[in-house]
C-alpha cells in the first residue's frame, strides 16, 4: 500500500482497504446534478428499456432451457418404456365392445351391376385416349408433330364433345323426383 499526501494535509491510502462507500458518496455529492440530468435524458430512458427487454429475453430463454432439460431418460424407470406385464392404455388396445359397435354384423357391401357398356361410350373413350396420346407424341416427336398434333387434337375434341353430347345429366337414372343421384 502506498500513502499520498494531499494539498490540504490529509493522507489517503490507495489499495484494497479504501472505503469505497465514502468515495462513492463524495462523488455523488460533487456530480449529483449532472447524474440527475443524465438519468432524465431520453437516451438514458431508451437504454433502460432496451436493457429491460434484454433481461426479459434472457429470463425467457433460461426458462425454456430449464424446461428442455428438466427430464432425462435416466430419470424414468424401464417400466415406462417397456410394457412388461402391464396393461396398456392406448386407443388401439381396447378389446371390449363399445355401444357404437354394430352387434348384428349383417352388413353386406354394395355390389352394383354396371351392365353392358354402350358402343358410343366406348367409341368416345377410345377417341379421347388416342387423342391425348397423339398430343403427347407430338410433343415428344418433333419430326411427326404436324400429323400427330392434328390427329391428336381432332381425337381429343371429338372424344370430349361426344362425352358431353351423350351425357344428358343424371335425370335419366333418377328413381324419384327428390333423388339427388347419390347411391349407396
Amino acid at each position: 500500500m502506498s500513502t499520498n499526501s494531499n494539498s490540504d494535509g490529509r493522507t489517503s491510502t490507495n489499495g484494497p482497504s479504501d472505503n469505497l462507500d465514502e468515495q462513492w458518496a463524495a462523488f455523488l455529492g460533487e456530480h449529483g446534478d449532472d447524474l440527475a440530468d443524465v438519468a432524465q435524458s431520453t437516451a438514458s430512458k431508451r437504454f433502460a428499456r432496451k436493457a429491460e427487454r434484454l433481461d426479459k429475453k434472457r429470463e425467457k430463454e433460461a426458462k425454456q432451457h430449464q424446461v428442455e432439460q428438466q427430464f432425462t431418460v435416466n430419470d424414468f424407470s424401464d417400466d415406462i418404456f417397456v410394457q412388461a406385464g402391464r396393461r396398456s392404455y392406448g386407443p388401439r388396445d381396447h378389446t371390449g365392445i363399445s355401444w357404437l359397435d354394430d352387434v348384428d354384423d349383417t352388413f353386406t357391401p354394395p355390389n352394383p351391376k354396371l351392365g353392358p357398356i354402350k358402343n358410343s361410350t366406348l367409341l368416345y373413350t377410345v377417341l379421347l385416349v388416342l387423342g391425348v396420346l397423339c398430343l403427347v407424341g407430338a410433343v415428344l416427336l418433333p419430326s411427326f408433330s404436324g400429323i400427330l398434333g392434328l390427329v391428336g387434337g381432332l381425337g381429343t375434341l371429338l372424344g370430349a364433345a361426344g362425352f358431353l353430347s351423350v351425357h344428358r345429366g343424371f335425370t335419366q337414372t333418377r328413381r324419384s323426383a327428390d333423388d339427388d343421384g347419390a347411391r349407396v
